[in-house]
Formats: C-alpha cells, sequence, structure tokens
C-alpha cells in the first residue's frame, strides 16, 4: 500500500537552497466504525473537516504569515513555502504520498537579504478536529493507530539529538482554552510523539495503549496533528528536515454526539475561534466564489466568509452544519463548513454606509461596527485603481472619510476588489462584500465586488 519514500534524494540537492522543512500528513482508508472520530482522514476531500492552526489560536510559535498545507498527490513535486522571502529559485522536492492524497506543510529557511536565524524557541503547527462527547461519561480509546517518520536535515550527523517531531496530541475541556506546554502533562490528555532519532526517516508504527479511559466535564475534545521543531536556532544550514504521518484511525467504545446549535450567523460569530456547532436557521448567499462562499442572515444583520466545496450560486438558502469558526492571517472571521444544503432561494437586507463604516474588528482608523462578511452598499469618488500582488484589480474611493486603504502611493480611499469599468475622479455606488486583507502588516478594509454590475456611477 506503501509508497516508498524518497525524501533521502534531498541530500543531492544542493546546500546553496534555503532551509526546508517538510511535514507531511497522509493516512490511507479507513474502516468504517461508529467509533472513528476521524473525519477526512485520509485527505481524498482535501481539507475537508480539518482545520488550519493560526495565530489566533493561542499555545504556539507561528512563522508570520502561518505555514498553509497543501495536499497533493502520488509523488508529484510541492512547491516550498518561504519563512520570509525567497533565497534562489523556488525549492521542488519530492514527498512519498500515501493512498493518492496527502497533506503536507512545506518550510524554506532564514530570510532572503542574509543567513540569520529562523524564529528562536519551538515551533509548532497543527492542524485539528473538534469532536463532542457526552459529558461526564466515561470513553475508551479501542484503538488508535498510525505511522509517523521523522528526519532531522539531509545529514545523517544531525540526528544526533531530538530535535524533530510528529505528534498526536488530544485536548479537552479547559486544556483547549490555555496554551499546550510540552513540558507540562497538565496542558493535553494523550500525546504520542515520533522523534526523529527514533525513526531516521524510517516509518515507525505508533499507537495509544488501548483501553486507555478519559471523561470529559464539557464534552469538548479537540485531536490535532502537526509537528515540533525543537531546535531553538534553526539557521541557513540545517536543511531538509521532516516529519510525516500515515493512517490515522481512532476509535471509542461509544459514538460522538452532535455539536450544539447556533441559531444564526450572528450567533455565531460571538463564538470564540475554533468553536464547533451546527447552524440552525438557513442563511443567504451574497457572493459566490471558488472553494469558498458569502452568506448572511437574511435580516442584513450578520454574514461571513464561508470555506466549503459546495455548489453555491448568489440568491441560494443555506444549511451549514458541521462549522468550526477561525480567523484568517487577514483578520477575517470565517467558517469552516462539512457540509452545506442549498434548501432554496431567498433574499436579504442590503444597507448602505459610509466608507468609514465599512468595517471589522482591528483596522486603523475610523469607529469599528462589526459588518465584516456583510452586503453593502458605499460610494466614493475614483482616486486611484491598481493591481494588488495576486493580480487582482483595485480601486480606492473616498466619499470624505479618508480611510486608510494601503495605497502604494499613500493616497487615501477604500479598497475596492474586482472588476468594472470606472473614470478617474468620478462618483460611483459600489455593492459588495466587507472583507479584509493584510497590507504591510496591517489590517485593511475591503469591499468585494461580485461583478461589473456592482459598480453603478452615481450621477446617472
Amino acid at each position: 500500500m506503501r509508497l516508498s519514500t524518497v525524501f533521502r534524494l534531498l541530500a543531492k540537492v544542493s546546500s546553496a537552497l534555503s532551509a526546508v522543512l517538510i511535514v507531511a500528513f497522509a493516512t490511507g482508508p479507513l474502516a468504517a466504525d461508529y467509533g472513528n472520530i476521524v473525519v477526512n482522514g485520509d485527505f481524498e476531500n482535501g481539507l475537508t473537516g480539518w482545520n488550519l492552526a493560526t495565530p489566533t489560536k493561542p499555545a504556539y510559535n507561528y512563522n508570520n504569515p502561518p505555514i498553509s498545507p497543501q495536499i497533493f498527490s502520488g509523488n508529484g513535486p510541492v512547491k516550498t513555502q518561504t519563512y520570509q522571502g525567497t533565497f534562489g529559485d523556488p525549492v521542488n522536492t519530492i514527498p512519498a504520498a500515501y493512498n493518492n492524497h496527502s497533506i503536507g506543510w512545506f518550510r524554506s529557511g532564514p530570510p532572503a537579504d542574509n543567513y540569520g536565524t529562523l524564529p528562536g524557541g519551538f515551533l509548532y503547527n497543527f492542524v485539528y478536529q473538534n469532536i463532542f462527547v457526552t459529558p461526564g461519561v466515561e470513553y475508551t480509546i479501542e484503538s488508535a493507530n498510525w505511522q509517523a517518520s521523522a528526519w532531522n536535515t539531509y545529514d545523517d550527523s544531525k540526528n544526533s539529538i531530538n530535535e524533530i517531531a510528529a505528534m498526536l496530541l488530544i485536548r479537552m475541556d479547559s486544556q483547549l482554552d490555555t496554551p499546550y506546554d510540552p513540558n507540562d502533562p497538565s496542558t493535553y490528555s494523550f500525546r504520542s510523539t515520533c522523534w526523529n532519532l527514533a525513526s531516521l526517516g524510517n516509518w515507525v508504527p505508533k499507537q495509544l495503549t488501548p483501553g486507555s479511559k478519559f471523561t470529559s466535564t464539557t464534552g469538548r475534545v479537540q485531536i490535532q496533528v502537526h509537528f515540533q521543531d525543537g531546535y531553538y536556532d534553526r539557521d541557513y544550514g540545517d536543511a531538509y528536515t521532516n516529519v510525516m504521518m500515515d493512517d490515522l484511525y481512532i476509535g471509542l467504545d461509544k459514538p460522538l454526539v452532535a455539536p450544539p446549535t447556533v441559531a444564526s450567523i450572528a450567533e455565531a460569530k460571538s463564538n470564540p475561534d475554533s468553536s464547533t456547532f451546527n447552524i440552525a436557521n438557513d442563511a443567504v448567499v451574497t457572493l459566490a466564489g471558488q472553494g469558498f462562499f458569502y452568506a448572511q442572515d437574511p435580516d442584513g444583520t450578520a454574514g461571513i466568509h464561508v470555506n466549503s466545496s459546495a455548489t453555491v450560486a448568489v440568491g441560494d438558502t443555506v444549511k451549514l452544519d458541521g462549522v468550526t469558526i477561525v480567523t484568517n492571517p487577514d483578520g477575517e472571521r470565517q467558517l469552516n463548513v462539512l457540509t452545506a444544503t442549498v434548501t432554496g432561494t431567498g433574499t436579504t437586507k442590503v444597507r448602505k454606509t459610509t466608507n468609514r463604516t465599512i468595517d471589522g474588528n482591528g483596522y486603523p482608523d475610523g469607529e469599528i461596527p462589526l459588518n465584516q462578511g456583510l452586503l453593502m452598499k458605499t460610494s466614493g469618488r475614483v482616486m486611484d485603481s491598481q493591481v494588488d500582488q495576486d493580480g487582482n484589480p483595485v480601486l480606492f474611493i473616498d466619499d470624505g472619510s479618508g480611510v486608510d486603504g494601503g495605497n502604494t502611493l499613500g493616497l487615501n480611499g477604500l479598497r475596492v476588489i474586482g472588476d468594472g469599468t470606472v473614470d478617474l475622479f468620478t462618483n460611483y455606488i459600489f455593492t459588495g462584500v466587507v472583507s479584509s486583507v493584510r497590507v504591510d502588516g496591517r489590517i485593511i478594509r475591503v469591499l468585494r465586488l461580485r461583478g461589473p454590475s456592482d459598480i453603478v456611477r452615481a450621477d446617472l
């Protein structure tokens, strides 16, 4: 079943390339079992069911921006991700993938302008799933098995001490509200670690002790699959480290219970990051994208970005289940959704506001109503047009509010992303979804258009 690993080919790559930390997790097909608490453990459905830990979740040291996981297949090349900038050409590595698709983190080393070290201290990153059990009831872990591998650079001499680890953590109750401390057993309930010294790049079977028991007081339990880099000052010469995990299966002696239910998107947004729930009331789709959409409550009081592969159209009503709320690195709250079901069509209110009140938490100026994620109207004079770093057309408009839109020329104006034909220094009315982006380290308010019809000349 397993493809042979080819990580040792990395030894042939010139050490002039940037330091690369490769972290890959993959799982094979799992037997159907009501006690299996892992959703999409083989990653055949991408990241469905998994949530990426971000800097908004306490307890871990991250690079900025956070390392993003990649889904890859077979032995195909995977582009590495830089820590800061790029040193030389992008590096292609060839990790071993299990059973068609795998998940991996790929990381290049120090800043391009010098040979400095990576961030001091331990470095962690992980994906997680929230599950719910009956509070006060004892559960037994009947089986918890996986394969793991860890390797510390292309140089065998680097594997003289334990620095790189693939880990499985199970945390619950108050542990989810406090930082994980590898030296404090009270911050986790179960942990299994595969260190580089024990693995030396080979696959090692791992498990939790069958028959292990736990009782949750709140019913909140979290499964974490992640890596640990325990080298304090990893530098340019410490290249090509990796950890991998495969065939994760966790079975319980009792079925899980359904997550709690909230009434609406407004109530969903009142929950802290990493909370999981179902949303009882249907929401109305206001913008449809590739792999995501925006939806809001029909009364127009709250809206949000929804990460989902479901096929939806503007005006559809949707039922959202298996929802986990997170905040992305751009400061935008989002829902990771297991199931988005189209239930019909509907309408929602669209309010008009000033540039200054197109806002959410964390912006550099202005009064801050929490309308992030809502479909809104605003107007303004077109002050400038540019193209952003992702190739999107960007307009900067001003109604006299003088907000900071991250304009490269230093001009004030609300940032509007989307296609449309406009004349400079002319007034228009714009309809779009309130969002945010990060520009030069600042979180900037954004209005995202759905199409050219969202721009109407104001004096016509």
